[in-house]
């Protein structure tokens, strides 16, 4: 989601939300650019292999396009 209108106290406009279908368990990032998604997803997703104690299985997108390159027609 972002950018936002109101610039947070660390200076974030973006933030990134990943759910766990099974469980609509939440893991939320603040991002200041988008440019910053991978890295934090990659984060977030050694976090939750840790964490769980196994390898996630499969990544789903709604293909909302915000991340897509511009220069890459799907």
């Amino acid at each position: 989601m972002g950018p936002s209108r109101t610039v947070s106290l660390c200076g974030n406009s973006y933030i990134f939300v990943i759910v766990d279908d099974l469980t609509r368990f939440t893991w939320v990032a603040f991002l200041k650019h988008k440019s910053e998604t991978v890295r934090k997803f990659f984060k977030i997703l050694v976090r939750i292999e840790n964490e769980k104690v196994s390898q996630v299985d499969r990544i789903r997108s709604d293909r909302g396009g915000e991340f897509i390159d511009s220069g890459v027609i799907e």
